[in-house]
């Protein structure tokens, strides 16, 4: 997905780079692709990252502005910065856009940073002409 969005920090300055929500939108490489697929694709790209120390937590469908979308939140080993992280997503493809709203957080943030994740999607809003 080429994609457009904006990352949106956790922290005060400094910022800490791995505890930040994001949004993006972007057209769908494979307009054909289901959401599921989309989502497997996902997971896929985490789990080799993570050198196989990977945990699906959960996997749920749900609204989102009334479009059917999927949460992913998984719990992975860092390899790079040596620490424990949960990815928590929101995926959703409607007239072959692709959307994801992100949480990435060390897994010791995670219930506090969740707080604002989940207000974050509650209240999101397609762009409506």
């Amino acid at each position: 997905m080429q994609d457009h969005g904006r990352i949106i920090p956790l922290t005060p300055e400094p910022y800490e780079p791995e505890r930040h929500m994001e949004v993006n939108a972007g057209f769908a490489l494979e307009p054909d692709e289901t959401l599921s697929a989309e989502v497997s694709q996902i997971l896929a790209g985490i789990r080799r990252n993570s050198g196989g120390r990977f945990e699906l937590r959960g996997r749920t469908k749900l609204l989102l502005d009334g479009v059917t979308a999927e949460r992913v939140i998984v719990k992975y080993y860092e390899t790079k910065t040596k620490k424990w992280e949960i990815e928590d997503l929101v995926e959703a493809l409607q007239g072959g856009i692709e959307y994801t709203l992100y949480l990435k957080t060390p897994a010791n943030s995670y219930e506090h940073d969740r707080a604002a994740f989940d207000s974050f999607v509650q209240s999101f809003k397609f762009s409506r002409k």
